[in-house]
Formats: C-alpha cells, structure tokens, sequence
C-alpha cells in the first residue's frame, strides 16, 4: 500500500466484506491516509443464506482514505451509504460484481473530470466503464486473463442504457483500445 500511497495523489476507495475492512483500514492509515469509518453499500436480498443457518449478509464495505492534504480536507461531505434503489434489480455479469449506477457514484464522489481511476481487480470493467461515463480516465487489470476481456469487451461496446442504469448519466465513451 505504502508503494501506491505516495504516487496517488487522490482517494482510495476499495469494496471489500467485514474481514478485510480492518485490514484495508490498518494498511491505508499506516500509509498516511486520513481513513474514514467504512461505508455500507447495501442491496436487499443479494446474499441470502441458504442454511438459513443466520442473517443474510446484504452489505459490501466501501473503505475510503483520503491524503493528509488541505486540498483534500476541502472535497466535501459525500454519501453515508449506498442503497440499491427498491424495485432495482441487477444482473451482474461476474460473481461479485457491481451494478453500473454504484460504480458512477463512487466515481463521481470520489475523483473529479479528467482524473485517472484505476481499478486492478477489474472483474468485468464495471468501474472502467464508469469512469468513462463519467468523463476520467480509466486503468483496469485483473489476475483473470477471461475478466480483462470481457472487460475490454464491455468498455469499447456502444452504451446503451440498460433498464436498471436509470440514475446513470450519459456520457461520451472514449476507446481505451486501438
């Protein structure tokens, strides 16, 4: 972490459950980042237990830290959570995948026009296409050769707003490809 902190101008936002939470939060904070309390991104009914063994787990925890800057103090107050709107339904094309909408949000609240998002774990290119959406640039990877592509497949595809992709705005889409 400390090697990407000091070359990361901005905020770094990660998706991850209540195990790895704390270790993000220890790994951000040793490397200098102001780290704020994890936020919920909560979508009703995603992850039901099937034993029905205890509480179905409907929460992902949005780490989020921030340099130690004035100019970084001065962003401004973002969201608490983010709530999958009811009646939303999403089909993901990745196990563990994220909608389009949650994927614009993050990008618009936590990077500004013209910023570079870098999303290593891409999965499908969820926050790749979002950041393009949303006028940034994009860097995507992943350790799963079949997720780059379909990555790249998703991002030079044509968009075309899906039922569910009510609350994302259209934005031009930029080729990341030759």
């Amino acid at each position: 972490m400390a090697a990407l902190a000091h070359r990361t101008r901005g905020w770094f936002v990660s998706l991850t459950d209540h195990v790895l939470s704390p270790a993000w939060e220890a790994a951000l904070a040793e490397a200098g980042r102001y780290v704020f309390a994890p936020l919920p991104y909560v979508a009703p009914g995603s992850r039901v237990r099937l034993l029905g063994d205890g509480p179905s787990n409907w929460t992902t925890w949005i780490v989020v830290a921030r340099p130690r800057t004035a100019e970084m103090a001065k962003w401004g107050t973002l969201a608490g959570a983010y709530v999958l709107p009811p009646g939303m339904k999403v089909n993901l094309p990745v196990i563990g995948g994220k909608p389009i909408w949650l994927g614009c949000a993050l990008v618009r609240d936590y990077s500004r026009p013209g910023d570079l998002v870098v999303d290593p774990c891409c999965g499908a290119g969820t926050f790749g296409v979002a950041a393009l959406r949303e006028g940034r640039r994009a860097i995507l990877g992943d350790i799963d050769e079949s997720r780059i592509a379909l990555a790249a497949q998703w991002i030079t595809a044509p968009w075309r707003p899906a039922p569910t992709d009510k609350e994302a705005p259209e934005s031009p889409q930029v080729s990341l490809f030759p």
